[in-house]
C-alpha cells in the first residue's frame, strides 16, 4: 500500500488497478463487515505488492554494483511515506482526544508514537493478547499495524541484501533466491503454527506475515523462470484477481488467520502480478486493471488507506454507534469524504514530497522537492518526527487539565451505582443525568491492581501468585479470595471492608480458572485442557489447609459447557465446586463458613454447587447487575463493566451494602 512504482519504463497500470481492489476492499469491510466479511484480506494483498515492488530492484543493484546504497533507499521511503503518515497522526490524534473521554487518552497517546515510530503492530498484540485490554475498542490509528510491518520489512530487506553482498558478492541473486525461498517457509511455517497457539499475536506479527512480502519477492525473484507468455498470463492474471475477489467475499472472522488460509488472497495477488509480466498492455486483464479511475484509486491508496480509518472512526463516535458499523445511509457519505481526504493528501502532499507537480488546482504553486539529498531528507524526517512529538507532548500537557475537569463535573455524590436499589439509600441527592459514567478517570485505561499479573496467575502459570489487602496487621483474622479474575475483581470492596474492620485480606486468583476439584478443566473453549488450572486448584486446597482462614469467598465466572469436552461436563464441574467448598469446611472446625458469587448466568454452576453444600451463603449480584434480564452500561451514573465480562471498580464498590450482610451472616465472628 505504501509504494506506488512512478512512470517509468517498465511501469505497470495493472497493479496499480490489483493495488485499487485491495485497498477498497479494506474500506468496504471496516465500514461494512456484515457485506465484505474478509475484506481485510486487502492488506495481506498490498503485502505481496510491496514485496514484487520493492525486494528485487535492491537484489538487483546489489548484483550490479557489489553493494546496498541504504541511506538512499530509506531516504525514498521517508519521502514516500512519512509525509502523509505524519500529517494523518497529527489529524487522528487530535480528533481522537476531542471524542474520546480522558480515560481513553493514554492508549491513544501511546498509539500516535507507536505508529510514527513502527512499532504499532506490536504494541496491538500486546494489547490483544493482555487479559483486560482484549476487549479494547480500536483507537483512530489502529490501523497503522499493518503500515508498522511493512515500514519493518523496509528495513530488514536491505539490510539482508547488504549482507549477502559482502558475504556472497559473486552469487548475490543466486544466493538471494535460496533465503527468499528458506525464509518464506519458516514464516509460513511459524504463521501456522502460531495461528493455531495464539491467534491474536500470529495476526500482527511481522515473523507470521513476512512469508506474505516474500511471496511477492519471489514472483520477481523468479520472474524470468516462472512467468507466462502473454495469452497464459491473461488467464492467470484474471484467476488471480477473482481469487482475490472471492476472497473478501468467502473469508471471514472466524476463519484462522493468517495461517495458511491468508495463501488464498496472497497467491492470488501473486497469480495476477505474474500473470501481467509479459501480457503487455493488450491484453483483456491488464486493460481492464489499467482502466483510468481505477488506476487513479490505486494511486491514491496510500492516501486513501491512511485516511479511511480515521474517517470511519470519527462517524461512529459521532454517532455514538455501537455495532462498529457505519449506518447504511452513512456508508456513501464515508466513502465520498474519504475519498476526498485521500485526493488531498495525495495531490498536495504525496506528490510534492515526491518532485510532481501538483495538479488539482492549477494555480497553486506548492514547493516541490525536485532534487532531494540524503542531508534534507534526514532533516524532513527528523522534523515529521519532532511535529509527532510536539502534539504529544502538547495533549500530555493538557491530560492533567482535562482530567481535573471531568473530576469537577462528576460530583461523587451523584455515583450511586448499586446504591440506588438499596433501600435504605437516601436520593434525595442523587440524579439521572448526562454526566460522566465513571468517577476516576483511570479505571478503565489503567489495568487494576487486582487484575495485573501481580495478584493473579496466568494462564501458563500453575504456581499461586498472592497478593494482600485490608489491613496491615499480621495478626488480623485472615479472609481468602479465591477463583479467576471474577473473583479478583471483588478484590476492592474487600479490600474497603478489611481496612474498616481490621481483617486482612488475601487474594490468590489465575485467570479463567475457578476452584474446583474437577480433574479437567476447558480452557477458554479453545479445544484443549486446560491442565494449569487443575494444578492451580490443588496447590490453593494446600494453602487453605496451611492457612487455616476465617472465611473463603469465592466467584467465579460460568461459561457455556463446549461441546468438545463431551457429555457429562457441565456436571463434572458442579461437583469440583462442592467437592472443594467441602474440603474447605472440613478443613477446620473455624472455617465453616464460605459465601460464594455466581455472576449473572442463570443457575451458574458455582451456585447449583453451594445448594448441595449447607452452610453456605450465597450473593448473587444478577438482579443488581442485570435488573430484569438486561445488562445495563451505566446503572447509577456509574458503568457497571470495565470491559465485556468484568465489573468496574466504582460498580463493586457500590454493591457493599448486598455484600456486607452476607458475609455478616457467613462469618460473624469477623465483626
Amino acid at each position: 500500500m505504501n509504494d506506488a512504482p512512478e512512470r517509468r519504463p517498465g511501469f505497470r497500470a495493472d497493479i496499480q488497478g490489483l493495488r485499487a481492489i485491495a485497498v477498497l476492499l479494506v474500506l468496504a469491510y471496516h465500514a461494512r463487515p456484515d457485506l465484505v466479511p474478509g475484506g481485510f484480506v486487502g492488506v495481506d494483498v498490498f503485502f505481496v505488492i510491496s514485496g514484487f515492488l520493492i525486494a528485487q530492484p535492491l537484489a538487483v543493484e546489489a548484483a550490479r554494483t557489489g553493494r546496498v546504497r541504504l541511506a538512499a533507499f530509506w531516504g525514498r521511503r521517508i519521502r514516500r511515506l512519512m509525509p502523509a503518515a505524519a500529517l494523518v497522526i497529527v489529524v487522528a490524534l487530535g480528533l481522537g482526544l476531542w471524542l474520546s473521554s480522558v480515560t481513553r487518552w493514554e492508549s491513544q497517546l501511546w498509539q500516535a508514537f507507536a505508529s510514527a515510530t513502527s512499532w504499532q503492530n506490536w504494541f496491538l498484540a500486546d494489547r490483544a493478547v493482555d487479559y483486560l485490554h482484549a476487549s479494547d475498542p480500536a483507537g483512530p490509528l489502529q490501523h497503522f499495524w499493518s503500515l508498522s510491518v511493512e515500514e519493518q520489512f523496509y528495513v530488514a530487506v536491505p539490510l539482508l541484501l547488504a549482507l549477502l553482498a559482502v558475504l556472497v558478492p559473486r552469487r548475490l541473486l543466486g544466493a538471494w533466491r535460496i533465503v527468499l525461498v528458506a525464509a518464506f517457509a519458516v514464516s509460513l511455517a511459524w504463521s501456522i503454527g502460531e495461528t493455531a497457539l495464539d491467534p491474536d499475536i500470529a495476526y500482527f506479527s511481522t515473523a507470521t506475515r513476512a512469508w506474505e512480502f516474500l511471496l511477492g519477492a519471489g514472483v520477481a525473484a523468479f520472474a524470468g523462470r516462472l512467468a507466462p507468455g502473454p495469452r497464459l498470463g491473461q488467464v492467470l492474471g484474471g484467476a488471480g484477481v477473482v481469487i482475490v475477489l472471492a476472497s473478501g467475499f468467502v473469508i471471514g472472522p472466524d476463519w484462522a488467520f493468517p495461517s495458511w488460509t491468508a495463501l488464498v488472497p496472497t497467491l492470488g495477488a501473486a497469480l495476477a502480478i505474474l500473470g501481467g509480466i509479459r501480457a503487455g498492455a493488450a491484453g483483456p486483464v491488464t486493460r481492464a486493471l489499467g482502466l483510468p479511475p481505477l488506476r487513479y484509486v490505486g494511486d491514491i491508496s496510500y492516501s486513501l488507506y491512511l485516511w479511511h480509518w480515521p474517517v470511519i472512526w470519527v462517524t461512529l463516535a459521532a454517532l455514538r454507534d455501537r455495532n462498529a458499523w457505519v449506518p447504511p445511509l452513512w456508508v456513501p457519505v464515508v466513502i465520498a469524504v474519504s475519498l476526498a481526504c485521500a485526493v488531498l493528501s495525495y495531490e498536495l502532499v504525496e506528490r510534492p514530497f515526491l518532485g510532481r507537480p501538483v495538479r488539482i488546482v492549477p494555480r497553486l504553486r506548492l514547493p516541490v522537492w525536485r532534487r532531494p539529498t540524503l542531508r534534507g531528507t534526514a532533516v524532513l524526517g527528523g522534523a515529521l518526527l519532532a511535529l509527532v512529538g510536539v502534539a504529544i507532548a502538547a495533549a500530555l500537557a493538557v491530560k492533567p487539565l482535562a482530567e481535573a475537569r471531568y473530576a469537577a463535573d462528576t460530583d461523587p455524590r451523584n455515583f450511586a451505582g448499586a446504591r440506588i436499589y438499596d433501600p435504605d439509600f437516601d436520593a434525595s441527592a442523587w440524579r439521572l443525568g448526562p454526566v460522566a459514567p465513571i468517577p476516576d478517570p483511570a479505571t478503565l485505561e489503567h489495568r487494576e491492581r487486582q487484575l495485573t499479573p501481580a495478584c493473579m496467575s496466568v494462564y501458563a502459570d500453575p504456581g499461586i501468585t498472592t497478593c494482600d489487602w485490608g489491613s496491615d496487621d499480621p495478626g488480623a483474622p485472615l479472609v481468602l479470595l479465591l477463583g479467576d479474575s471474577h473473583a479478583a475483581q471483588w478484590a476492592p470492596a474487600f479490600d474497603d471492608f478489611g481496612k474498616v474492620h481490621g481483617w486482612r485480606v488475601v487474594l490468590a486468583a489465575k485467570q479463567a480458572c475457578p476452584i474446583t476439584t474437577a480433574s479437567r478443566f476447558a480452557k477458554d473453549g479453545e479445544g484443549d485442557w486446560y491442565d494449569e488450572c487443575v494444578a492451580w486448584n490443588a496447590a490453593i486446597m494446600r494453602m487453605v489447609l496451611a492457612e487455616r482462614p476465617a472465611l473463603v469467598v469465592t466467584a467465579a465466572f460460568d461459561d457455556s459447557a463446549p461441546g468438545w469436552a463431551g457429555d457429562g461436563y457441565a456436571e463434572s464441574q458442579i461437583a469440583g465446586y462442592a467437592e472443594l467448598i467441602r474440603c474447605v469446611e472440613a478443613a477446620d472446625p473455624v472455617t465453616r463458613d464460605c459465601a460464594t458469587q455466581g455472576t449473572a448466568v442463570e443457575a451458574s454452576w458455582a451456585r447449583l454447587a453451594a445448594t448441595r453444600v449447607p452452610g453456605v451463603v450465597q450473593v448473587d449480584p444478577a438482579p443488581y447487575v442485570c435488573p430484569g434480564g438486561v445488562c445495563p452500561a451505566i446503572i447509577g451514573n456509574v458503568r457497571t463493566y470495565r470491559d465485556d465480562s468484568h465489573l468496574s471498580i466504582p460498580y463493586v464498590q457500590s454493591l457493599e451494602w448486598l455484600l456486607e450482610p452476607a458475609v455478616r451472616q457467613a462469618a460473624p465472628g469477623l465483626f
